[in-house]
C-alpha cells in the first residue's frame, strides 16, 4: 500500500439511526454534486419512522447508480438541525481523530476517488456499490496539519469562487429586471404562448427567434470517437445553471484534422455565439433552454443537443431575453419526453423575440452590455480560480 494511503474502512464507523420516534420530518437526498438536496421521492403517506436520522458530521452516500453515472453521490451533513435520508442510504462517521472529515469530503470530490468507486461497483444493471467494496477503497490520508492546510488553501479558493458567482446573479437579476421592465411588464405579459390578443405599443413588433439569428443544432462527434487533444467540444456540460458557459478540465476533444472539412463548419462556434442546452436530465427542467454565451476565441465545436445561436441583433440584449424566466415558460411548455426532458429546433426557432421601438431596444442595450462585460470578467475569474481548485486536488490523490 502506497506511503499515506489507508482503506477507508479504517477510519470510519458505520452509522444506523432510525427515526423511530418520528422526531424528524425533512428528507433530504444525495445530488450527484455531492451536497445534501430536498428529497424529489414522492413520500405522502410514507411512514418516516424507517427513515435514517443524519447527524451534524456524518456521511450519507446512494450506493445505488454509481456505475451508471460514474459518479458516487455523497456528502458531509453540516446543519445542526437533524434530517432523514432514505433507508437506502449509507452513513457513516469518521472515527479517527488523525482524520479531518473536511478533508476527507474533499477527498469524496475528486475525479479520481469517483473512478475508483466506478471500478468496484458490482455487475448489476445499475452498477452499485457494496458497503464492503467502499470501506476497501484505499485513499490518501496525509498527516493532519497537512490535512488542515490542504482544507483551508481550498476553502479559501472556493470561497472566493461563491462571491464571485453571487455576485453574477445578482448582476444577470439586474439585467433580467431591465428586460422584464421595459418589455414584459410594459405590454402587462404573463405567458409568451399567449400572444393572440396581445397589443403592442406604436413600432413595436414580434419576431421569431429564427428571424433575428442564424441557429444550428450539433453533431454527434461520439460516433467518430473522442481524443486526449485537439479541438475542445462543447456540450451539455459546459452551460451552468446561472447561463455561463464554462470550459472545463474534463471537456471531451476530437482530433482536429478529421474536421477541417467545409461539411463541419456549420458546427464551429465564434466569440459571442449563444449556445442553449435543448435537453434537462432532471424533471425539473432548470437547465433547459439556459444559453451561454461564447467569450472566447478558440476553437470550439458544436455538440449534439446544444444549439447554436448566432445574432443579428445586439448580443446582450438577446442573451437576457432568451434566459428570462418568461422564456423559461415557454420551454417547459413546449418540452417533450418523459425521463429526460428535451425541446426540438423548431420549438426553439420559434419563441416570441418582442423588439421594442428602437429607443427603448437602445437603452436596454446599453444597460445590459456592461453589466454582461462585468459577468464576464468574473466568470473568467472563477475558471482560473478552478485550475487552482484542481491543483488542490491533485494533492489529495
Amino acid at each position: 500500500m502506497p506511503l499515506n494511503h489507508r482503506k477507508i474502512g479504517d477510519f470510519i464507523t458505520k452509522v444506523s439511526e432510525k427515526n423511530s420516534d418520528g422526531l424528524y420530518d425533512k428528507v433530504l437526498g444525495v445530488a450527484i454534486e455531492k451536497e445534501f438536496m430536498p428529497s424529489v421521492a414522492n413520500i405522502i403517506g410514507t411512514d418516516l419512522r424507517a427513515y435514517s436520522v443524519v447527524r451534524k458530521n456524518r456521511f450519507a452516500f446512494n450506493s445505488m447508480h454509481v456505475g451508471r453515472d460514474e459518479k458516487l453521490p455523497i456528502a458531509l451533513y453540516r446543519d445542526d438541525e437533524p434530517a432523514l435520508v432514505s433507508p437506502a442510504y449509507f452513513m457513516f462517521e469518521v472515527s479517527d481523530k488523525d482524520v479531518d472529515k473536511e478533508y476527507l469530503m474533499l477527498v469524496f470530490k475528486t475525479a479520481s476517488f469517483d473512478h475508483l468507486c466506478w471500478f468496484h461497483t458490482d455487475a448489476s444493471v445499475r452498477g452499485g456499490l457494496t458497503w464492503n467494496d467502499f470501506i476497501d477503497i484505499e485513499v490518501n490520508i496525509p498527516p493532519k496539519d497537512e490535512q488542515q492546510r490542504i482544507v483551508r488553501r481550498y476553502k479559501t479558493i472556493a470561497d472566493r469562487i461563491d462571491v464571485l458567482e453571487k455576485l453574477n446573479e445578482k448582476l444577470f437579476e439586474e439585467a433580467d429586471c431591465l428586460i422584464n421592465h421595459y418589455i414584459f411588464d410594459e405590454i402587462k405579459l404573463e405567458d409568451l404562448t399567449k400572444l393572440d390578443d396581445l397589443v403592442l405599443p406604436d413600432k413595436w413588433e414580434i419576431k421569431s427567434l429564427i428571424d433575428v439569428a442564424d441557429c444550428q443544432s450539433g453533431y454527434a462527434f461520439y460516433k467518430d470517437g473522442y481524443s486526449e487533444d485537439g479541438t475542445r467540444i462543447v456540450d451539455l456540460g459546459n452551460i451552468t445553471i446561472r447561463s455561463e458557459f464554462m470550459k472545463l478540465d474534463r471537456d471531451k476533444r476530437v482530433v482536429s484534422s478529421k474536421y477541417k472539412a467545409s461539411k463541419y463548419d456549420k458546427y464551429r462556434l465564434c466569440k459571442n455565439d449563444l449556445v442553449m442546452v435543448m435537453t434537462d436530465r432532471k424533471s425539473t427542467m432548470e437547465l433547459l433552454g439556459k444559453a451561454g454565451i461564447i467569450d472566447v476565441d478558440e476553437e470550439l465545436l458544436l455538440n449534439q443537443r446544444v444549439y447554436r445561436i448566432r445574432s443579428s441583433i445586439n448580443v446582450a440584449f438577446l442573451y437576457v431575453y432568451l434566459n428570462s424566466e418568461m422564456v423559461h415558460y415557454y420551454h417547459k411548455a413546449h418540452a417533450l419526453g418523459t425521463a429526460q426532458k428535451y425541446v426540438n429546433n423548431g420549438d426553439i426557432n420559434d419563441i416570441p423575440i418582442i423588439m421594442p421601438d428602437e429607443n427603448t431596444f437602445n437603452l436596454i442595450c446599453r444597460s445590459c452590455g456592461p453589466i454582461i462585460d462585468m459577468m464576464v470578467k468574473n466568470k473568467r475569474e472563477v475558471e482560473i480560480l478552478n485550475t487552482f481548485l484542481a491543483f488542490t486536488e491533485d494533492n489529495i490523490k
